[in-house]
């Protein structure tokens, strides 16, 4: 139930209903889905630097909602908070494709003493998760 907002003491809005009671939207699940998302802001784009400051690396995205009658706008935010992989025993089986400089000879002497072997059309080393692992390259697989 929504009621038109009124100014408070603080300076601040709210919503008063028939009784002249200020009245709040409770923040659960059922009043965030009658919510719509009218912007989506990526990290470094204005109005998201605050949270940044805030939450670092981990952020995603910020929202702005608004609500059904649009008195109120709710920001929401998307947060990194674990990663890793899936089925380790599935990366360290699969095999990975890994671009190396020209003058990366080492990496490259290592990756053959691991097996790995070039691909001359797509230009890539092909080696298993485990042998990148071992080596700190899973940062640069190659995706297509």
């Amino acid at each position: 139930l929504y009621f038109y907002p009124v100014s408070m003491k603080n300076g601040s809005t709210a919503s008063s209903g028939p009784s002249g009671q200020v009245h709040e939207p409770a923040m659960n699940d059922d009043y965030l889905q009658a919510t719509h998302v009218v912007k989506k802001l990526r990290p470094g784009q204005p109005g998201t630097r605050r949270v940044m400051k805030r939450y670092g690396d981990g952020l995603i995205c910020v929202r702005y909602r608004h609500d059904q009658l649009g008195l109120y706008r709710v920001t929401t935010i998307e947060l990194v908070i674990d990663a890793g992989p899936i089925h380790p025993r599935r990366f360290d089986a699969a095999s990975f494709g890994v671009h190396l400089e020209r003058h990366e000879h080492a990496l490259r002497a290592a990756l053959r003493a691991h097996g790995a072997r070039w691909d001359p059309m797509d230009r890539l080393w092909w080696a298993r998760g485990t042998t990148l692992r071992k080596l700190e390259l899973v940062d640069r697989i190659q995706t297509r």
